[in-house]
């Protein structure tokens, strides 16, 4: 791997639990060592009120680090990502959402490991299959360059109310590293707003060939856990269209 530090830009997807994302931001402060060029946050509340406890944190906690786009209406989490990326100047994004707890160092560096050496590798999980995971990540351990060890997630299919999802690979907005080129690709496009749902997104990537991996040697092994579980806002759903 190449060893020059490679820009990462930190980015937020925020809708109203302010409680939360404090906690979310406070624990990746924490235990990130990684150097981070630009923090983002974006929050799709559209409540004047969230947006003035997030600019109070932000200069009072944080030291005006991060950048805000306040949504003045919902326009739902991927229109959100799509405006927030769009002023990503950076290769990499560590992409994260507003209800997580970090408890370990060292992701951004070992998951940039397999980026960079992995061209395939779309995302890099940081949480543990043991934190609700849907997708079963495989027991057999492959040491990349540099040392790093990872494991394949595998693909999984589950009903939904229109039906059901087939051979889901793995595509995430949970918190990881991932490269902004990738959201470039054709079809996506930069345009994540035409897709309703992950795995609408997933199986475009699936069908270019990307594949997701876990940084874990077992099931217990992780940096992330889940503090989100009966408190989802839910955004604006968008209109779809075939990709």
């Amino acid at each position: 791997m190449n060893k020059e530090i490679k820009d990462v830009t930190f980015c937020l997807t925020s809708c109203g639990r302010m409680d939360e994302l404090e906690k979310t931001v406070d624990s990746f402060i924490k235990y990130n060592d990684y150097p981070i060029k630009n923090w983002f946050i974006v929050e799709d509340s559209g409540d004047p009120e969230q947006h003035d406890i997030l600019k109070k944190l932000n200069a009072e906690k944080w030291d005006s680090r991060f950048m805000l786009f306040l949504n003045n209406k919902n326009i739902g989490q991927n229109a959100s990502i799509d405006k927030m990326y769009k002023n990503v100047s950076t290769e990499y994004i560590f992409h994260c959402e507003e209800d997580w707890e970090f408890y370990r160092g060292g992701f951004i560096e070992d998951s940039m490991k397999v980026l960079e050496t992995q061209p395939k590798v779309l995302q890099v999980w940081i949480r543990p299959k043991s934190d609700k995971i849907l997708n079963p990540i495989e027991k057999r351990q492959f040491t990349l360059p540099g040392g790093v060890v990872v494991r394949r997630v595998l693909p999984v299919s589950f009903k939904i109310k229109t039906g059901i999802v087939k051979n889901y690979m793995g595509f995430s907005w949970n918190p990881g590293l991932r490269r902004k080129s990738d959201w470039l690709l054709d079809p996506i496009a930069g345009n994540y707003t035409r897709c309703l749902h992950e795995h609408i997104i997933d199986a475009v990537y699936s069908r270019l060939g990307y594949m997701v991996v876990s940084l874990s040697k077992d099931d217990e092994d992780g940096y992330v856990k889940h503090i989100g579980w009966g408190n989802r806002k839910m955004g604006k759903t968008e209109a779809t269209k075939n990709l």
